[in-house]
């Protein structure tokens, strides 16, 4: 999927077909992640209380019954380990806040916070089904982040220093399911 200016059209991967899906579509997406479950792709749009998914056929708003901040910058990626999507969201800047959510299906449960926001970040599914790998992202004045490991239950300790990627301002990471690994750019 992609975001075009009329909404979000699927795109296929041999790059000769796009057809435009129906009307009703999340504005302004901001992350999206597959739930592995459910069998449907789950977008969130910066709206408290509102996702969007699509079963193929169609988007379907849900409604949750917890709000999460409305902010500028998020990622998410599927949690295998708790069965659900994770997100990291952010006002961007020092002292706007970084938040950690998990989406079941149904309601956001906030899961983490950390107290400068960032932007520029990604998330990936874990190798293992561990949970998902934040990476990268920055804050004002351009402090970069590190990767590091989160579950639905929250942090665990901090991954071992050996191997891990290097800081970085800006990030982009995806799952290769046939290799069973994490690639993180």
């Amino acid at each position: 999927f992609f975001q075009a200016e009329d909404g979000i059209r699927d795109y296929k991967v041999t790059g000769v077909q796009t057809c435009a899906l129906p009307i009703y579509t999340p504005p302004n997406v901001l992350a999206m992640a597959y739930d592995e479950v459910r069998h449907v792709v789950v977008a969130y749009a910066g709206q408290a209380t509102i996702v969007w998914e699509f079963n193929g056929v169609d988007w379907q708003q849900r409604t949750s019954t917890n709000a999460i901040p409305v902010v500028p910058y998020a990622a998410m990626a599927w949690d295998s380990s708790g069965q659900q999507c994770l997100m990291r969201t952010s006002g961007g800047s020092l002292g706007t806040g970084t938040w950690f959510f998990a989406w079941n299906g149904t309601t956001w449960t906030q899961i983490g916070v950390q107290p400068n926001g960032q932007f520029g970040f990604s998330c990936a599914t874990a190798p293992g089904g561990t949970g998902v790998l934040h990476s990268g992202g920055f804050c004002q004045p351009f402090i970069p982040a590190m990767t590091f490991l989160v579950t639905a239950s929250g942090f665990p300790p901090a991954l071992p220093n050996t191997g891990m990627p290097p800081l970085r301002f800006r990030s982009l990471s995806w799952f290769d399911p046939a290799r069973n690994r994490t690639v993180i750019t």
